[in-house]
């Protein structure tokens, strides 16, 4: 199959979620019509809509897949390592075997279409014999079939062209097929119902094929979906809300809530059953009145109203929260134990699968027979115990010979002096002597304080001196601060994050400690807020570290307080402004680069473009971080005397917050760039850029630190933002990274700029030229072949520096084709962070990054797994040797810097 190349429309198909398509049906009929649309001044066409006989699916029911490349194999496809995005295609002459795609939807698909087509092929090309096949789920190919005809003009039954004028006049053919699910086969030759699941379908063509544009049909979503709390949920908090996504069409939703699964399957406006808590309501959150049960299961369902139909919703469930809380790391001690069978076994779940206790004896504790028989626990801290489950002696003499523990006192102690007896202790029973033993004693502590528990057995089942337990669990009520978030240790937290916990179970109001000063946490003097939620948005500044505690508080319990950990977060180094990684290419949405950076287009005083002409928009090659960067084009000339990209924020920004003093942007130039002034304007107050002269022109990424408070900007409340070249000339910008810092990153003091043309050489290096190039020209070999000693082609650099340590890398190509993508490099003198290999006299194997474009990459010690070189100098001169290592390895330009980035 040749794809057409006017045929473009499939990059806009993006818009739409992955299914996938099976074989002509003759009942079916052909593809009658298929409407397109064509934006203003492209060639690309958007499909709206296909009509196969009487039924016509529009654009909204139609799914475009993601792929997965597929070589032939006698078994089964082998999937490549990389997905291909349909809406790119191969390329003409593609003479792969096989083309998949898989996961429709990000799911396994089943027909929701009836006997009306399933999936969709469409392509523009002739004299293609292909077939399609059924992946089934596992991976699992089904037998193939043969699409009907060629792709040609005549003889195939299910093929169709756009409707004429709706791509523009262009009457491009737009040939496709159509199938159901019930076209297909499975693996034994046998056709699949409607009933079937597929995970995706595999196409195969004899003559090599360009898979062009597959859809599959999807149901509309007219019923409620993305319940939260998530169906199945646990754990739920009692005040939880429910919430979901409102099916399409709906104008408002009847909810069905409670604890009985068939009241909630069945009940209805008719039929209520008791569970019919809200009607016709329109927002799509309900919250239930009151705190739910603990440790219960509640079902929902949400039917969406649409005018006189109800389309009712599936099932969903959650549980909330368990009464007590498992306890974690418990030390447990025994008066004495056989070997391999020591009290340790009874808290670190050796023997349970799930909750069921199996019979092998080194996974339980057994005394050794001589009385009292004691096992005591210790906690990490005074819990309020909830209760305690005991999985007895589970050996498999148990039966017949019971050693497990029978008659048991429990005393318990907040300081291991200090012991209560517990009253009500029910005999412990015994366990069965078999594999998936479920606990089958509970002794209830009733919320007794207690850091200490000691079981003293006064007899086991079998009466005899010897005795021991499988495993005992531990629950408490939670009644101080848990699960924090920020969760304790994490780095790189937003400052604008509040911090919020799971509140104590009986707490009344909360008291928030925060500092950097972890001991005056600890201690209960660093300052405190007092809250009556489980939130608290305290004044966090970038790049610190930061403590805290939650104290819970209740007058009426004893104790009137609980206090919590203490746990701890480090704040982000800085605030993104922008990273102009939101962007994407879809049309009518507002998304587009230059739709939130305005330029100069339609103006005559500004000459700035940003983006460019064609998809992609945005830069994707060139960047400092992340997957995109702005390219910001500069034309001042015909009396432009700026170039200038504005974003306006939906919501002025206060960069008084944080501790922020430093607005940081990077910026890369191009060595054919006109000379001119980079300058930024914060609420329309200008800061010009002081540093090299010579930036715009330099093909590397230089960081640009503005002082804030020398801007004499207003910083409260910044709405706009701008980026722009100023004087005569043209050239291109590209802009990433604008961020917010409390302390700028260190800037380098030193920054060398060395063409890899000016250095001594000696043969086989010689330069070449390269317009793309720094200079236009650039040092590489040519047709050598085999790798170089260290001293067969030397290029040298002398340099001065003030000392210090510093990074040096390099603006290399590796030539198509690959396997030339290495240097020599030696730099005597310098003391380094990674020793190379003592027979290579100092020289670092340094293989680049491989790519066939102009690109940065550091200096690495390939002998040393890669490590960053790091060259510690002395003041004064020193002389930078690379030499020739791998044939057609090309170098443009150096940089020696001391800039940590």
């Amino acid at each position: 199959m040749k794809t057409c190349d006017s045929l473009k429309w499939l990059a806009m198909v993006v818009l739409m979620v992955a299914v996938a398509v099976p074989v002509g049906s003759a009942a079916m009929g052909p593809i009658s019509s298929v409407v397109t649309d064509t934006p203003a001044g492209t060639t690309k066409y958007i499909l709206q809509s296909v009509t196969v006989g009487g039924y016509t699916v529009d654009r909204s029911r139609l799914a475009s897949g993601t792929s997965h490349r597929t070589l032939t194999s006698a078994a089964s496809p082998i999937p490549e390592l990389d997905d291909m995005d349909l809406s790119f295609g191969f390329a003409n002459g593609e003479t792969t075997d096989q083309f998949a795609v898989r996961m429709f939807n990000g799911a396994l698909w089943k027909n929701s279409n009836g006997d009306n087509p399933d999936f969709f092929l469409f392509e523009a090309g002739t004299g293609d014999a292909a077939s399609v096949a059924a992946i089934l789920p596992g991976g699992v190919v089904g037998r193939p079939v043969t699409l009907g005809g060629g792709w040609g003009s005549t003889g195939c039954t299910n093929r169709g062209r756009s409707t004429d004028g709706a791509i523009g006049g262009n009457n491009q053919a737009i040939v496709g097929i159509c199938w159901a699910i019930t076209d297909l086969l499975d693996q034994n030759g046998n056709k699949l119902t409607n009933d079937s699941i597929i995970e995706g379908i595999c196409c195969t063509a004899r003559n090599g094929m360009d898979p062009a544009e597959w859809f599959a049909v999807v149901d509309r979503p007219y019923q409620a979906r993305g319940p939260r709390p998530a169906d199945g949920a646990t754990d739920v908090l009692r005040d939880a809300i429910l919430s979901w996504g409102p099916g399409e069409g709906a104008k408002s939703h009847d909810v069905y809530f409670g604890t009985d699964l068939a009241s909630v399957t069945n009940a209805s406006r008719n039929n209520p059953l008791g569970v019919l808590v809200s009607q016709a309501q329109d927002p799509n959150t309900f919250e239930p009145p009151g705190l739910l049960a603990l440790g219960t299961t509640y079902y929902w369902r949400i039917d969406e109203v649409e005018g006189g139909t109800i389309h009712k919703g599936k099932i969903w469930s959650f549980v909330t929260e368990a009464i007590g809380d498992p306890i974690k790391n418990i030390a447990a001690t025994a008066s004495s134990a056989q070997p391999n069978m020591g009290p340790e076994k009874t808290v670190d779940g050796s023997g349970l699968t799930g909750d069921l206790h199996g019979t092998e004896g080194n996974t339980m504790w057994l005394s050794s027979g001589v009385g009292p028989n004691w096992i005591q626990y210790q906690f990490d801290k005074v819990y309020k115990l909830y209760d305690l489950k005991i999985w007895n002696s589970n050996q498999p003499i148990e039966s017949a010979l019971g050693l497990g523990a029978k008659d048991v006192k429990i005393e318990y102690s907040t300081d291991g002096v200090a012991w209560m007896p517990l009253s009500g202790v029910p005999p412990f029973a015994r366990a069965p002597g078999l594999a998936g033993y479920a606990a089958n004693t509970t002794v209830s502590f009733g919320g007794l304080l207690a850091k200490y528990v000691k079981l003293t057995i006064n007899n086991s089942w079998s009466g005899l001196a010897v005795t021991g337990l499988s495993e005992v669990r531990f629950t408490y009520v939670p009644v101080a601060a848990r699960a924090p978030n920020p969760a304790s240790g994490a780095t790189g937290v937003n400052p604008q994050t509040p911090l919020s916990w799971r509140a104590g179970r009986e707490a009344a109001f909360h008291q928030v400690y925060v500092s950097t000063d972890k001991q005056a946490v600890i201690n209960g003097t660093a300052p405190v807020v007092k809250v009556s939620e489980p939130r608290y948005e305290a004044p966090l500044e970038l790049g610190r570290s930061y403590f805290w505690k939650v104290v819970e508080v209740n007058e009426a319990q004893n104790p009137k307080s609980w206090e919590g950990d203490v746990w701890t977060f480090t704040t982000a180094e800085a605030l993104v402004v922008e990273d102009f990684e939101r962007y994407n290419d879809v049309e009518g949405k507002g998304t587009r680069i230059y739709e939130t950076w305005i330029d100069g287009y339609g103006t005559a005083t500004n000459g700035a473009q940003v983006g460019y002409l064609q998809a992609p928009f945005a830069e994707r090659t060139i960047l400092h971080g992340g997957k995109q960067a702005m390219p910001l084009t500069y034309n001042n000339a015909g009396g432009i005397t700026a170039s200038e990209a504005v974003r306006t924020f939906d919501t002025p920004q206060d960069w008084t917050r944080h501790g922020v003093s430093t607005l940081v942007l990077y910026f890369y130039g191009d060595p054919d760039n006109a000379a001119g002034q980079v300058y930024a304007k914060i609420n329309g107050a200008k800061v010009v850029y002081s540093g090299n002269a010579n930036a715009l022109k330099l093909p590397y990424w230089t960081p640009w630190n503005i002082d804030l408070a020398t801007t004499g900007a207003s910083l409260k409340a910044v709405a706009k933002l701008a980026i722009g070249v100023e004087g005569s000339g043209k050239g291109i910008l590209y802009v990433d990274d604008i961020q917010l810092y409390r302390t700028a990153p260190a800037a380098a003091k030193e920054f060398l700029w060395i063409e890899a043309e000016s250095g001594t050489l000696s043969k086989p290096l010689a330069i070449y030229n390269d317009a793309a190039a720094s200079g236009g020209k650039y040092l590489s070999t040519e047709n050598l072949g085999l790798i170089g000693a260290r001293l067969d082609g030397v290029a040298k650099y002398t340099f001065t520096v003030k000392g210090g340590t510093y990074a040096i890398r390099g603006r290399v190509i590796e030539p198509a084709g690959g396997g030339s993508n290495s240097f020599w490099v030696r730099l005597p003198g310098a003391a380094l962070n990674t020793t190379p290999l003592p027979a290579n006299d100092g020289w670092i194997n340094w293989n680049f990054a491989v790519g066939t474009t102009w690109h940065w990459d550091g200096i690495v010690n390939t002998d040393a797994a890669n490590l960053a070189v790091r060259y510690t100098l002395p003041p004064g001169a020193h002389t930078l040797e690379l030499a020739y290592r791998e044939d057609g390895a090309q170098l443009d330009a150096i940089v020696i810097t001391d800039a940590a980035n």
